[in-house]
């Protein structure tokens, strides 16, 4: 990267990731107080479910697309954009068909995975910023989505005390910025119009699907023990569950902000062979995870259940040890997030796509079988013990591959 966009692209990446991440909490702390914990576990399950189909509107990632070397043009992945979220859109519809919830439900959850698709649609254009070394300008657009949108949400739901109006204002912000500020950008600074080239689309399309198989299993992994929950148990019991693992994702915010600026620097290096300093760089981001996981741990344990009945107004000190258990669990799944960022930069994705298939059917397995036993606690064993088989796999993962690269390194000379 430029050596004098890194600090201001670091900083804005940093901004920019932490506020929209954080958005969620927010999301739910409005909802708790003022629509009550059952709106609230509808709002939770709804905004999994459409983190999770907002998977297939991203289809490979930004990530792919910054380090892609097959000439695509942005035109192309732009369209492809078009493709991949037009497709959310119906499995959305076919998902809500299927499980036959209440119109309220439908409704909230169709809302929302707009929301995400218009997200998803903003990553093609974020992936162009970030390839021309302004990932600055993805932090500053994220900070006025979040900003914005929260603010209106509050108002608005405040107003109406109405979830579903809450997220149509959502939607207008997003559409808002994302024309006065996204497409403003891309036109004025990096844009050349070029022809579609639908063979083009298809190869973006079809060697893509190994990230996107990456991305998609990672989100079920994270939300398995959400639908085993929906599926068991009732609302309530939903809304206490997502604001206990709340907390976790400031752990997989962490490991985000600290991998995106390496993502070409990774890229780099695995192409030209450098094993060893790819090799310190895994121990440095995990050193770094684990130490930021156990300062996160204690502070669960000392301080989290006090801290979240003081937010969410809510007694939950019965819940301490599935907080802390969580928060294990949320450790180790972002040391997961790191290193899986670093296989995709490594176009690895056949491996891991095939090592997180049988993790997703060990966690499909564990959180419908336990919660059903055990209920909410059952469903907080599930997750933290996934978590934990994922960690140990995709280190084994990552340094087998690194391992390799030396061997090469060492037959070469």
């Amino acid at each position: 990267m430029k050596n004098n966009n890194f600090k201001k692209n670091f900083i804005w990446n940093i901004i920019g990731t932490t506020i929209n991440a954080f958005n969620s909490l927010f999301f739910m702390i409005i909802v708790t107080r003022i629509n009550g914990v059952d709106y609230a576990g509808i709002f939770t399950f709804a905004f999994s479910t459409a983190l999770l189909f907002n998977v297939i509107g991203m289809y490979s990632g930004r990530v792919y697309q910054v380090t892609d070397q097959s000439g695509a043009s942005d035109t192309d992945f732009i369209m492809s954009k078009v493709i991949t979220c037009s497709l959310m859109l119906i499995v959305s519809v076919i998902f809500i068909a299927i499980n036959k919830y209440n119109a309220y439900k439908i409704a909230v959850i169709l809302l929302l995975c707009f929301l995400k698709c218009l997200e998803a649609f903003a990553e093609s254009i974020y992936a162009i910023f970030q390839k021309n070394e302004d990932l600055y300008k993805v932090g500053i657009s994220l900070t006025l989505k979040s900003l914005i949108g929260l603010l209106v949400f509050i108002i608005v739901d405040l107003v109406m005390k109405d979830i579903i109006y809450s997220v149509i204002g959502l939607i207008i912000c997003n559409i808002i910025v994302l024309i006065g500020y996204d497409f403003y950008n891309l036109r004025k600074c990096y844009y050349e119009k070029k022809s579609i080239n639908f063979k083009n689309i298809s190869k973006i399309l079809l060697v893509g699907i190994f990230p996107f198989i990456v991305t998609f299993l990672s989100q079920y992994l994270i939300n398995a023990s959400k639908y085993a929950i929906d599926a068991l148990l009732p609302n309530s019991d939903q809304t206490i569950y997502g604001i206990l693992i709340m907390p976790a994702t400031v752990i997989l915010l962490f490991g985000q902000f600290i991998i995106h600026p390496y993502i070409t620097k990774i890229s780099k290096l695995y192409n030209e062979g450098k094993a060893h300093q790819l090799f310190k760089m895994i121990i440095s981001f995990i050193g770094i995870i684990i130490g930021f996981g156990c300062c996160a741990v204690l502070g669960a344990y000392l301080l989290g259940i006090p801290v979240l009945q003081i937010i969410y107004g809510l007694e939950l000190s019965k819940y301490r040890s599935y907080l802390v258990m969580i928060m294990v669990g949320g450790s180790v799944f972002g040391i997961v997030s790191i290193l899986s960022n670093m296989l995709i930069a490594m176009h690895k994705n056949g491996a891991q796509a095939g090592l997180l298939a049988v993790l997703s059917a060990l966690a499909y397995y564990l959180s419908y079988h336990l919660t059903a036993s055990y209920k909410l606690f059952g469903a907080t064993l599930s997750y933290t013990v996934v978590m934990c088989v994922a960690g140990i796999a995709f280190i084994c993962m990552i340094l087998f591959f690194v391992m390799k690269m030396k061997k090469s390194e060492r037959e070469e000379y």
